[in-house]
Formats: C-alpha cells, structure tokens, sequence
C-alpha cells in the first residue's frame, strides 16, 4: 500500500494520509542546537542541545495509543461542540482531506474538518532555541462559525528520566503562568556544572521551557492532570470537554502547556496563531522570542531563510541520471538524512529515547564522511571535539560522549579509535586542509597537548599493543559489531575485521605522512600495513571467504553450524585492499551465492537459530533480524566493494535492494519512512521479512552517500585531487554531476565510449583525477 509520494521538485515527501505504518517522522532543527522531532501527525518532542541532559517535552517510547504525546491544537466549534485535531492526533476525529509535506527542516499538516481548511507548519529557526507552531484556519462554508482553540504540549524532567526516581523528581517541578506565557522550570543543577559550585546554577540559571502564542488568552493550564484529567488520554482532555482551563499552577508534578482563545470566521475568512515553545535561560530571553515571532511576517521569513539555507545546502553536490530514484536520494534525501545523523549520532530518535547513549565515537567519525563537502568548518570542529572528549593518552577511546556535558562514557572497543584516521584523512581530503594534523588537542584523561596527527599516531599504537595470540589485534568488548561478543568463551579473542580496519587506517596514515613530509612514518606505516595484511592472507582465508575472527574456536568458517559466513570481512577485505586480485573476486561471488536476499544482503549466514555462547549476544537476536539479519549499514560497504572490482551491476543491485523508495508503493511491509534509510531490515529468515527498523539515525546514510557519490558516480575526493572513475550501470550513456570542492565549482559531464579520457577546460589530463583547481568554476568532461 503506498501512504505518500515525492513532490515534483524533490525536496518534499509527502504523506497522503495520517495512519503510517508507523510515524514517520521529520527532524526540525538548528545549528545552535535546538533540536525537533515531529511526526506526520504532530507527535513528537524537542530538546535543546542534548536529549539525555536538557529533553523540554516528553514522549513515550513503546506506548498506545502510538505517538503520544506531542505538539497539538484541539478546535471546539462552540456551537455544535464538536472537537478535532488538525493534525489527526490525537482527536483523530476523521478529517475530511488530509496531507503532510515533509521539507528539509519543516513539516506542514494540511487538512479539512467540518467546513474548515487547517494549516500547519511546524519549524525550528535559524537562529533560535525554540520552534513554531504556525496555526491558519480558513472557513470554506456558508455561516459564521465560532471556536475555542487549544494547544498543548507536555513537559518532561529534563535530564531525569521517568523510569528512574519518579517520586523524587515529581517534588522538583515547578510551572506558573507569567508574562502571557507558561513558564516551566525543573530544579536541578545541571550535571555539565562543577558539582563544588551547584548553588550557582540552581533557579532561573537552569532555565525555562516556555510555551506562548500570538492569541488573545483567555485561560491556561500548568498540570497535565488538569488539563487532561484522571483515567483519560490526549484524545478525550477535561479541560477541552469542560470548554475553559483552570488557571492551575504546578508545584511538584507533572507540567504541561495549554493556553486556549476564541475566535471567529465569517465565510472565507482567515485567521491565523501562531505558537512558539522554546528553551530560555531567563524570562526576559523568552518574552524576546514570543515577540519576536508574534507576526505572520516574521514567521515567513523565519521559514524562507530555512528553506532558502536547504536549498544551498543541497545544491554543492548535484547529480542529473537516468535513474530518478537514485538521483532523488542523492540529491536531496541522502544528504538530508547525512546531516541529520552528523547533528544526533544514534542518540534520539523514534528507536533511541535519548537517555541510554550518547553521541557514538566510531559512529559520529563516520557521520562527517558525508558532511566534509558541505559542512567543512563543523567537521573541523568536530574532529577536534571527538579527539578532546574521547580519546586517551593510551590511543583508546570513550565509546560516546555528551554534547552539552562534554563527558566520555563506556570504553573497550577494538575499532573505535581507528576511525579517527579514516575522519580525518575524509576531511584533508575534501578540504586540502592538512595544517589541522599539526594543530595542537588535549587528550579526555588530561591536559597533556599533541598534534592531531600524534593523536592519530597515538591510536595506531594501541591497535599494534593490543595484539592476540595470532598476531590480530583483539576484538575487546566488541568491535564494529557490538553484539559479537567473543570474550564470553575465550580470554584473548581476536577480530580479523578489526585487523582491516587496521590496514585500512596504516595505508591512509601513509598517504598523510607522505604529503605532510614524514617520509619515515610513511616507510613504518606501510610496512606495518603490509605485514598485517600478510597475515590477514595466511592465516584467515577459508577456502572461499576470509573468516571474522578468533575466539573459542574459528568464528566465521565454512564447517560451522550458524554463522559460517560473515559479509563485513569480505568487504573489507577489498576496502582495506588486504585481499588479493584472485580472493577479492571469490569472497565477494560467496556473499553473492549466500548473503544475498531481495530485501537485501545478510549480515552473516546461516542465521542463528539458537543462542551460542562463543558468538554472544548475537545469537540471541530472533532469526532474520538486526545482525542476525539485515544490517543496512553493512549493506553499503558490499556496494563499495563491488564498486572496486569494477561490478556495477552488482553494485547498483545492492543498492536498490535497500533503497527505501523501492519500497514505496508497498510501504506496509517496510513499516519505516521510505524517504530516508533505516538502519535493519528483516531478512527471509524473519518472520517480519522486509520490515524495517532504527531508521533516521545510523551509519547507513553516511555510508550509503558515499557509496553512491565516491564509488558509482565515481567522483572521489583523494589527497591530491578529486578522482573521477564512474561504475554505472551498462545503461548510462552519460550523466553529469555539478559540485563544489575546495575553491571550485565543478561541471563534471561523464560520457560512456569504452575508452577513458579525461579533460579540464579541453585540456586533457593524462590520469583519471583532477588536480585543485584556481578557477571559481570549471568545466570536465570525462569519456569512460
């Protein structure tokens, strides 16, 4: 069943009708860190900053109804009492029309109830901590009407979770009704402060979450009780039923936000409220915004100026191709879905509550894969965060951090320290920038200063100490696969996966001391690089794959009962560039052979069947999903690897396998957006087969931007130029790509002969890579 359709210019989804197999949701934010989540039903919540440390409004995870609660309007017509949401939730009184256009930073609910067309848009501006909620009602019908108008929204206590010490934290909340506004406040010092000077940040330095709007008020409410009532929901309020609000104030308990008006509208007549709820550290910051955006003008402005910073977002990288769904993912929802998960790592989304996790290191060095073109001074920014927050004086790393607290937490991970290389070699390479290797970083555990590139070198070095039995490095508490937990059998378990990894992290490492004239690093990095990949070839391959590792017996080898096959060793086999021209061909035809499925390609074959204590937590995953199933992100190295055996077929199956808008027309049994990738899809050892899930945020949109734009479009930035090396599928005759890198702007027209030849501004080049170029645009022509 299909629930929606891309618009004509690309840059909407748009939803058809409110009952999605599950919300699909849209994230509005800003680079001040404000950030939203709304559903296409106006569920949803927001948080400043950080989700774990400062969330303002709640949500319930796993709840029914689903998608509560949320950002909402009630309209009760006065004279018949009848009461609708123009969102759908959570009356759900049946609109007459209904559409949700999903945009690059907004979400806009239209629909018709009774006589009445509704509008509305929600966003987060540019350059404010709060967002809006912009209400237009029109009366399409033949008589006056006359309305209440409610909002709502319930707040949460912030940086304490509900699932922990609820009593405590109910004597700690105080919400009151001033300046026209409802103002909340949860009293507790912030755990980013020195807790030798809390008495300095209690009150109103905590700050507020604020709810306000542009309407005359005619009442309010401050506790969700008395708003909604004892044994009722959302859907059935008390205080809309009774027709006014209480005036409550809340000291101790459970806050909200609901203020309501009167209108009304003669035929064809308009009127127009527009809310705002936000983060202030004082009232006067609040009362600034409320003002601030109490015009229709202000707000459209506010709204172009997003609209307008998308468009120039997504216009430095642009492709024109024979394929329109890969060129609509490419151009514009890859990219957004990459920001996005560049902002939030896998902290806080309709899968992730916010309050487990934080921003993941290896996953956040992978999100600025995507992002170096289009956000260098944020990467840059990043790198530097990353290596300051996670890293320690030992190489190893925190396995996540916390934006507003800057604080590392859990650590163990064989690989996580590794991808530092690969984030920084991505971003040199796209910006040029190689002074940031010698610019000087502290380390998480002290104040001790060095180099980028002695943090990097630093890193390689724990890899190389923490070295098994056979020579690989140890896989620890886990390595990309944090459910393959081989210590639970084996005291010094190894990962070949890892020992990639290595590999891969050595050969960048050389080409950044070659360029930054380390001549003699460079010699001990590619030794290193060749011994490791060496003993990768004698002692790992199994005849027809490369097995994953080593812990209370061979994992990943052709005469186990589960789990004989692991796809990311083969993979990386190529990316790492361990395996041989005659082995990379081999493991990648057995993935092909074993791993390969219509909803995509299996992360590891046979599925486990049952729970295997030499493979961990792995085998306890139902047969067909996550890593016992489909594992999206993976899907795309197999992409990039089928790219480098010059398989584009291969390649362009792969990613159509998991391509989202593939699945569109029948969306019921992906269940996830089908305009963003998801991170699992339920493989045919499901019974979910083909649904999906952890969508938004993961590695996967990262990776899947890569893999499209650097290995099949084939424009790839390196260290000393940008290489231009296409693998298209058969039926591309030609296809252009327009994008900016470094100073220029580049016009790049590939067109297939059989015969490669490159050309910059006519002028041939005698290689397939395009030197940094002076000019502000220049002209390429490239015949494959």
């Amino acid at each position: 069943m299909r629930y929606g359709h891309i618009s004509e210019d690309l840059r909407e989804y748009i939803i058809e009708r409110p009952d999605t197999p599950t919300p699909w949701m849209n994230y509005i934010s800003n680079s001040k860190g404000f950030c939203g989540i709304v559903s296409q039903a106006g569920g949803g919540f927001c948080f400043h900053k950080d989700p774990r440390e400062r969330r303002l409004t709640k949500y319930r995870y796993s709840n029914i109804p689903v998608d509560r609660p949320g950002r909402y309007f009630y309209i009760e017509d006065l004279d018949s009492n009848k009461v609708w949401s123009p969102t759908w939730q959570p009356v759900q009184a049946p609109p007459d029309s209904y559409e949700c256009r999903h945009g690059q930073g907004y979400t806009v609910i239209s629909s018709k109830y009774s006589g009445i067309d509704h509008t509305v848009k929600f966003f987060v501006p540019a350059d404010d901590n709060c967002e809006i909620w912009d209400l237009t009602l029109k009366n399409e019908g033949s008589g006056k009407r006359r309305f209440s108008i409610y909002n709502y929204c319930e707040f949460t206590f912030w940086s304490e979770p509900e699932s922990r010490n609820i009593q405590w934290s109910h004597h700690l909340t105080r919400c009151s009704f001033k300046n026209d506004m409802v103002l909340y406040k949860f009293i507790e010092p912030h755990p980013a402060f020195d807790m030798e000077a809390n008495a300095k940040y209690v009150g109103d330095r905590v700050g507020f979450a604020f709810l306000g709007w542009n309407a005359d008020i005619r009442d309010f409410e401050c506790a969700r009780d008395s708003f909604i009532g004892t044994y009722r929901s959302e859907s059935n309020p008390i205080g809309v039923e009774n027709g006014k609000l209480s005036n409550s104030l809340l000291e101790g308990g459970i806050g909200c936000g609901a203020l309501r008006t009167e209108i009304e509208l003669v035929p064809g007549e308009e009127h127009r409220i527009i809310a705002i709820m936000g983060f202030a550290d004082t009232t006067e910051e609040a009362v600034r915004l409320r003002t601030k955006f109490r015009t229709g003008s202000s707000v459209d402005s506010a709204l172009a100026d997003i609209q307008e910073s998308w468009k120039a977002h997504l216009d430095l990288f642009a492709c024109q191709i024979p394929d329109q769904q890969f060129a609509t993912m490419v151009n514009v929802w890859n990219p957004y879905q990459c920001k996005t998960t560049f902002d939030w790592s896998r902290y806080i989304s309709f899968y992730e509550n916010g309050e487990g996790r934080g921003m993941g290191t290896r996953d956040s060095c992978q999100d600025t894969l995507a992002v170096s073109s289009h956000l260098p001074e944020r990467v840059r920014y990043r790198i530097i965060e990353i290596l300051s927050t996670t890293q320690f004086e030992t190489g190893d790393c925190y396995h996540q951090f916390s934006p507003l607290g800057g604080k590392g937490d859990l650590k163990g991970f064989s690989d996580d320290h590794l991808w530092l290389i690969q984030m920084v070699h991505a971003y040199a390479a796209e910006t040029g920038d190689l002074a940031l290797l010698d610019e000087s970083v502290k380390y998480a555990d002290s104040q001790k200063q060095e180099s980028v590139y002695d943090h990097l070198c630093t890193a390689l070095k724990r890899t190389e100490q923490m070295k098994g039995p056979h020579g690989l490095p140890l896989i620890l508490t886990a390595d990309w696969n944090d459910t393959l937990h081989l210590w639970m059998e084996c005291k010094d378990p190894e990962s070949v996966l890892t020992a990639q990894f290595y590999v891969h992290a050595l050969r960048l490492m050389t080409e950044m001391a070659e360029r930054t004239n380390r001549e003699n690093d460079a010699e001990e990095f590619n030794k290193k690089a060749e011994a490791m990949a060496g003993l990768i070839n004698k002692i790992c391959w199994d005849g027809e794959w490369y097995i994953r590792g080593f812990g209370s017996k061979v994992i990943g080898q052709s005469k186990a009962k589960y789990a004989r096959l692991f796809l990311n060793t083969q993979s990386w086999a190529l990316l790492s560039g361990v395996a041989t021209s005659e082995r990379a061909k081999v493991c990648m035809d057995s993935v092909k052979k074993h791993l390969s499925s219509d909803e995509g390609l299996k992360l590891i074959w046979p599925a486990f069947q049952e729970y295997d204590q030499a493979h961990g937590l792995i085998s306890r995953y139902v047969p067909g999903r996550k890593e016992n199933g489909i594992f999206s992100h993976a899907n795309t190295w197999a992409i990039i690897a089928e790219a480098l055996l010059g398989r584009p077929e291969n390649a362009m199956d792969y990613y159509k396998k998991v391509l989202p808008l593939a699945q569109n027309e029948h969306a019921e049994r992906l269940k996830t957006e089908p305009y963003i990738f998801c991170q699992t899809v339920g493989s045919n050892d499901s019974l979910n087969k083909g649904e999906g899930a952890n969508s938004w945020l993961t590695g996967t949109a990262s990776w899947m931007y890569v893999a499209s734009t650097q290995y099949i479009l084939g424009v790839k930035p390196e260290l000393d130029g940008l290489a231009l090396r296409p693998c298209v599928p058969g039926s591309w005759k030609n296809f252009s790509v327009t994008r900016r890198w470094r100073d220029s702007k580049l016009n790049i027209a590939f067109n297939r002969t059989g015969k490669y030849q490159l050309k910059v501004n006519g002028k041939k080049i005698d290689k397939d890579m395009v030197p940094p170029q002076s000019r502000p645009e220049v002209d390429i022509q490239v015949e494959f």
